[in-house]
């Protein structure tokens, strides 16, 4: 089998002026690389389309490096570390924050939540916001939104899920923007395009990684849950995706991959990322692939599911790696 990994971002928390950011730190990036250095071989994603449907043409161990959102941590942490092992990486890139410098809704979320240290103080505030749009059409009352999202996640308490499944999907997309954005200008900065410059990759270092053996691949164009989107917007935002890396120069047409933003997808997202020209989509499901007769639905595992120590017991995902499906 194929084990997918994906990262977001990777960083020396300690140093950070958010160290309650939900991040990986370079220290435990480290150690979860000597881990898979003992345990797996690093491929890369043209590995896995030369393997022309057949995963017996792999590696038995093989293991593939993904690397979501496009961070400045991609380039100044895991860049070099890939490049001092002679590893592969695959980035999947959203275009609108290295094309026009935004600040994406769900980075803002994430930081509102890393700057404030009580998750009730954040939900009270949401309270009232969402109140205040509530004789706007389609705008659930709070108590539905607690009823229906206030769950806990697989890392995440229900008061925090609540939270971000608000932001996330639970108001129409205009009032979700405009709360998330004055939540962003309370709590972490006033000025997001500055905020932005310093968050994400550029172009240039986009290029510099393509040229040294990296695979920059898509993201969308903001970063939208695609299976959400009317078919025609859907359509939009992989061609501005596309439009995105072709702009950079060194992606050739043949070797176009798209990480599904949120790992979220669907039937009608497959047959629109096929049409857009990619040739192969990355999910947010979990597991290992056991087959690529289905290239646009491969799962991952979460770097937590893999231990962060060279010298970690070999963990079960690890050891249903070699176990036939």
């Amino acid at each position: 089998m194929l084990t997918i990994v994906v990262y977001h971002y990777v960083r020396d928390l300690a140093a950070s002026r958010y160290p309650k950011l939900t991040a990986l730190s370079a220290d435990k990036f480290d150690g979860q690389l000597d881990y898979i250095a003992r345990h797996y071989s690093v491929i890369g994603m043209d590995d896995v389309l030369e393997a022309g449907g057949d995963i017996n043409r792999l590696p038995s161990n093989a293991c593939l490096l993904t690397f979501d959102d496009g961070f400045a941590d991609h380039y100044e942490v895991v860049f070099p570390r890939l490049r001092a092992r002679g590893w592969p990486g695959m980035f999947f890139v959203p275009a609108a924050p290295v094309q026009e410098g935004r600040l994406l809704d769900v980075h803002m979320m994430q930081f509102v939540l890393a700057s404030e240290s009580h998750i009730s103080v954040l939900n009270n505030e949401l309270k009232s916001m969402v109140e205040s749009y509530s004789s706007e059409p389609g705008v659930p009352g709070y108590d539905a939104l607690i009823h229906k999202w206030a769950k806990p996640g697989r890392y995440d308490p229900a008061e925090i899920i609540l939270f971000k499944r608000i932001l996330q999907v639970g108001l129409p997309e205009k009032y979700r923007q405009q709360i998330t954005q004055e939540l962003f200008a309370r709590h972490v900065s006033p000025d997001a395009d500055v905020f932005a410059r310093a968050l994400y990759v550029d172009a240039a270092q986009l290029v510099t990684m393509a040229q040294s053996g990296m695979t920059i691949g898509g993201h969308g164009w903001s970063h939208r849950r695609l299976d959400s989107l009317s078919v025609d917007v859907r359509a939009d935002e992989l061609r501005r995706s596309q439009a995105f890396l072709d702009s950079l120069g060194v992606i050739p047409q043949d070797r176009r991959y798209l990480g599904y933003p949120h790992g979220s997808f669907d039937d009608v997202t497959i047959l629109a990322a096929r049409n857009a020209g990619f040739h192969a989509g990355l999910s947010g499901r979990q597991g290992l692939v056991s087959a690529l007769d289905d290239n646009f639905a491969l799962a991952r595992l979460d770097t937590n599911d893999l231990p962060h120590s060279g010298s970690a017991p070999v963990c079960e995902w690890t050891l249903r790696q070699n176990v036939p499906a």
